[in-house]
């Protein structure tokens, strides 16, 4: 290389350096750029997917607090009114069983003197306690009449009507009958009339339909009687009417201590028939 030519070369080696340097440069701040783009795009991108992250976390917590609200506000309104209906049911039912306790398994017992029980009615009234004494004399009357006495009674109920039928099986040919109807609000004793008024009936039509029933009843149980001359019919007849002692059964049906003349063994029959009335 001659020395021209050198100073050439010098020159274009210099320049090839400052390119390259330039070039390098340039570069560099053009990756430094794009790295800043870069990462600020994915800033921007990051904050856009926290803020939908944001928003699909408070979509979720606002549809349980929802939810729960309801499913609380629900279960809080229906439980209580549940759990009262549930009490109401067991306090009618608990009322309902003491009712049944007062009005029936105490209202009557039998109440023992010496070898016989006197059956006596427990309501605190003063005429209440005069029929207990009077059932507890007439009872010991009998018992010394026939040591063997045997008691029996039923009662019944119907609103305010207490009736008490009472059996006592002498070892004779008919037993002794005795019924009382009394009212539980004021321990008074009922009348007949009274009963029958309570059935919606009046004398004359009660004591028709008790005519028509005693006939009937003792035509099918004594035909053979009936068909000697009717006079046992029409002495039957006498014993029913509104003094026929009656009381009102299970089902409020009056029933009457029946009187049957028959003329055989003690002369008649006693026992109680339901009328169906």
């Amino acid at each position: 290389m001659n020395n021209k030519m050198k100073p050439i070369v010098i020159g274009l080696i210099i320049v090839a350096i400052v390119l390259g340097v330039g070039c390098g440069m340039a570069y560099l701040l053009h990756s430094d750029n794009e790295k800043q783009a870069i990462a600020k795009n994915n800033s921007a991108v990051n904050a856009q997917t926290h803020n939908n992250v944001d928003n699909v976390q408070n979509h979720n917590n606002t549809k349980p607090e929802v939810a729960n609200n309801t499913k609380t506000e629900v279960t809080n309104n229906a439980k209580p009114e549940t759990e009262k209906a549930t009490n109401e049911q067991e306090k009618e039912k608990t009322e309902e069983k003491k009712e049944e306790s007062k009005t029936s398994g105490e209202i009557v017992t039998s109440a023992i003197h010496e070898k016989y029980h006197v059956p006596q009615i427990n309501l605190e009234f003063e005429n209440i306690k005069k029929i207990n004494k009077k059932l507890t004399e007439e009872i010991e009357s009998l018992y010394q009449e026939a040591p063997g006495l045997s008691i029996k009674y039923k009662y019944y109920i119907n609103r305010n009507v207490l009736s008490l039928a009472i059996s006592a099986d002498t070892n004779t040919d008919n037993k002794n009958y005795k019924v009382y109807n009394v009212d539980r609000n004021n321990g008074n004793t009922l009348s007949n009339e009274e009963i029958i008024k309570i059935k919606g009936l009046t004398t004359a039509e009660y004591e028709k339909k008790l005519q028509t029933i005693c006939e009937n009843t003792f035509k099918a149980r004594f035909a053979e009687l009936h068909s000697l001359d009717g006079t046992l019919l029409n002495k039957t007849k006498a014993y029913w009417n509104i003094n026929t002692p009656l009381f009102l059964d299970g089902d409020g049906t009056i029933n009457v201590i029946a009187t049957f003349v028959t003329e055989i063994g003690s002369g008649y029959v006693i026992e109680p028939l339901d009328t169906q009335i």
